[in-house]
């Protein structure tokens, strides 16, 4: 529990220090595209690529994958109808943020400690179908409304091939054949890769503002309140409705309270959003997440 809680903590310090940075002008609110594309274009994939490698995935456990995809489907539909009418920016916002869980550098740590490797499968499966939506619909789906542009055929086809959801499911197709990486790239993405948790959260630590102003806290809360009654809805309806064992059920329920995405910031960046309120609602939902996830174990286990 000990090793969960400073995992934890030293996440929200490298957010501080990226905070710190921006404060003592060593780098600047506008560098956050930078540091955005370099996360999910480079740290993310090899991150992912070293996490698959070893990881077993099984035709039996791909429901967990449809789960993934479903829970991150309701939420960005809600938000695009509940933010229909506020323009198109707006609703690009909702979308991107609807569902979209921090798996790999928040979750995977707790469930580890708390459960064991199992749960770290589980888990791994539910964030594959939580990429593909996240990355994939949600994202060609929100640069569209952003862009101005109808959301037809071709336009999602080319937004859903981004080079994130290409890795990830280039990565699902090697697991279920079987095949590995080979050594020498193995080594690369590994010392690559390390570098992601330290990567995401100093990014969100550039563009956070501590005080984003009134309107924009207001909103902030508006949203995360949203956030997490539709967590809870969704954890009662896996904890009651689905037919698996104990320990799969109680990993779902543990992840619809994760954080939301280290990557949707940088999505937003590219959609020209609001980073400062992307940023102050991330590093807020990791608070609630190092609250929200251990009530939740003790509560059901």
């Amino acid at each position: 529990m000990l090793d969960i809680v400073v995992r934890a903590f030293s996440l929200v310090a490298i957010v501080a220090i990226g905070y710190g940075a921006k404060r003592a002008g060593w780098v600047k609110a506008s560098h956050f595209p930078i540091f955005a594309r370099l996360m999910i274009r480079v740290t993310l994939p090899c991150a992912l690529a070293t996490g698959y490698n070893s990881a077993v995935v099984t035709p039996g456990l791909l429901s967990i994958v449809a789960i993934g995809v479903g829970v991150n489907l309701v939420q960005q539909v809600a938000a695009a109808v509940r933010y229909r009418h506020a323009g198109p920016d707006v609703q690009a916002f909702g979308v991107l943020h609807g569902g979209t869980y921090n798996i790999g550098a928040f979750t995977i740590p707790y469930v580890s400690g708390f459960m064991g490797p199992a749960a770290v499968v589980y888990a791994s499966l539910f964030d594959v179908g939580n990429v593909v939506a996240a990355a994939g619909f949600g994202y060609a789906w929100a640069m569209s409304r952003a862009r101005g542009r109808a959301l037809t055929v071709r336009s999602l086809t080319r937004d859903l091939l981004n080079p994130l959801l290409v890795v990830y499911l280039g990565l699902i197709a090697m697991r279920l054949l079987g095949w590995s990486l080979p050594g020498p790239i193995l080594s690369f993405t590994m010392l690559v890769g390390a570098a992601n948790p330290f990567m995401a959260m100093l990014m969100i630590g550039i563009g956070l503002a501590l005080r984003p102003g009134r309107a924009k806290v207001r909103s902030a809360w508006r949203r995360l309140v949203w956030r997490y009654a539709f967590s809870a809805a969704l954890a009662a309806v896996v904890w009651l409705g689905l037919p698996f064992s104990h320990e799969i059920r109680l990993t779902l329920v543990l992840v619809l309270f994760a954080p939301i995405a280290s990557m949707v910031p940088g999505f937003v960046a590219e959609a020209k959003g609001d980073v400062e309120l992307s940023t102050y609602m991330n590093s807020v939902s990791i608070l609630v997440g190092l609250v929200a996830m251990p009530v939740v174990f003790l509560v059901l286990r």
